[in-house]
């Protein structure tokens, strides 16, 4: 047999009620939260809204959003360094709060860097970045938690 690739996603929804009080994701540590000690190095904008509420702890009030400009023609972008280093089981993409503000679609990829990697003003680490989650379309007021 020879390597073939499906079409299917790498990726599924963990919680496709978004009411669900245990799925694939419950019991895991959120290694992007604050309080693990992860840390926004850089964001591409932060127009109407921090890049560190990513990764703030516990559920997020309506003011608690990275809102970058509209309609802007390049991809927006943030880099975030882990609290700590382990296997990433999934994400949570987290938009309530936010209807219409929220982006259309977001994607996620990661690296291995040393402490003192620096990222440039296009986001650029000098290092090699690999795909976590291909591009997936979400909405507004929504938890979309997405198990690899």
């Amino acid at each position: 047999m020879g390597n073939s690739q499906s079409s299917l996603p790498r990726y599924y929804n963990a919680d496709p009620s978004n009411d669900a009080p245990s799925h694939s994701l419950s019991g895991y540590l959120d290694l992007a939260s604050s309080a693990m000690g992860a840390s926004v190095v850089r964001a591409s904008d932060e127009k109407f809204g921090a890049a560190e509420n990513l990764i703030k702890a516990g559920a997020p009030a309506q003011s608690d959003a990275w809102v970058t400009r509209r309609h802007n023609p390049t991809a927006d972008w943030a880099v975030v360094r882990l609290g700590s280093t382990g296997t990433i089981a999934g994400f949570d993409i987290d938009t309530r709060g936010l209807d219409g503000d929220q982006a259309a679609a977001v994607s996620i990829q990661g690296c291995l860097a040393p402490e003192s990697a620096t990222v440039d003003d296009d986001g650029d680490m000098s290092v090699e970045w690999e795909e976590l989650l291909p591009k997936v379309e979400v909405s507004g007021n929504s938890r979309h938690q997405l198990a690899l």
